[in-house]
């Protein structure tokens, strides 16, 4: 009678195992509740200051505002040089 009560179905060995399973349950939801506070934020965030998504957007798709200009160096390449001072006239 013993042995059933430890090791038989719905003993106290399984019981020490739902026990350890809702532990660890309990602490995926702690873990999910917080993920999901974060990523409220961060959507709150987002909507309410365009400029948290505006430059990535425009700098990874290459998007632009109305009148501006994109220059586009592809990596390796050297950059610019500075264009050389005006040229004064002989006297």
């Amino acid at each position: 009678m013993l042995v059933l009560l430890i090791w038989g179905e719905n003993g106290i060995l399984d019981l020490l195992a739902v026990r350890r399973q809702i532990g660890n349950l309990e602490a995926e939801i702690q873990r999910l509740k917080e993920e999901n506070r974060r990523l409220s934020e961060e959507i709150r965030a987002l909507k309410s200051d365009p400029s948290l998504y505006e430059r990535p957007a425009r700098e990874r798709f290459f998007l632009k505002k109305p009148g501006e200009k994109i220059l586009y160096l592809p990596p390796g390449a050297p950059p610019p040089k500075p264009a050389p001072p005006p040229a004064t006239p002989p006297p």
